[in-house]
């Protein structure tokens, strides 16, 4: 059955092409009635005059268009975060310390740290996530968590927390502790 295929070629003649292929026009004409057809069909694309300018509210509508979006897009793919991350950076007013940090006494598998944030802006602010690092006893190494915050904190004020993290063996039990200022 394969055998009974022969390969085609097809060719889409329109009324004037076939007219003129007939006799009735010179090869010459026909090239010259393609271009005029091509010409026509993208008028869209050009220019009212031949090197006439786009008008200037044009660009500036184009230009509006084009900033809009790319703004939309920074947005939408999660550029705000580092904006928030660039305000943290750049604020020293929140202050943070570290209090107690050891061993939980009754099971030895946990460590207990407690700190305090504080605002010394004379405006509330957003508390940023907070970064513990625990160093590996012989150098080797750091554990990191993420504390989430994200309270208001008001001009002035002082927010104490705790909180307990699993101990791992061969780290220290006193982490250093800093805001992500990363933004992410």
């Amino acid at each position: 059955m394969a055998q009974d295929f022969i390969d085609a070629e097809f060719v889409t003649l329109q009324r004037e092409e076939a007219d003129m292929s007939a006799g009735n026009a010179s090869s010459r004409d026909t090239a010259a009635t393609r271009q005029r057809q091509m010409g026509e069909q993208i008028t869209v694309l050009k220019s009212s005059a031949l090197g006439s300018r786009p008008s200037l509210m044009a660009e500036r509508l184009y230009l509006a268009t084009v900033v809009t979006a790319a703004l939309i897009a920074f947005i939408a793919a999660g550029g705000h975060v580092l904006l928030r991350g660039a305000h943290f950076a750049a604020d020293p007013s929140l202050t943070l310390r570290m209090g107690a940090a050891g061993a939980d006494p009754r099971s030895g598998r946990a460590v207990t740290i407690s700190a305090t944030i504080s605002n010394a802006g004379a405006k509330a602010q957003i508390v940023p996530d907070i970064i513990l690092v625990f160093e590996a006893i012989d150098g080797g190494g750091r554990l990191s968590y993420r504390l989430p915050r994200g309270e208001m904190l008001g001009a002035g004020k002082s927010l104490a927390f705790t909180v307990r993290m699993p101990k791992k063996p061969g780290y220290r039990e006193a982490p250093s502790l800093r805001f992500d200022t990363s933004g992410a």
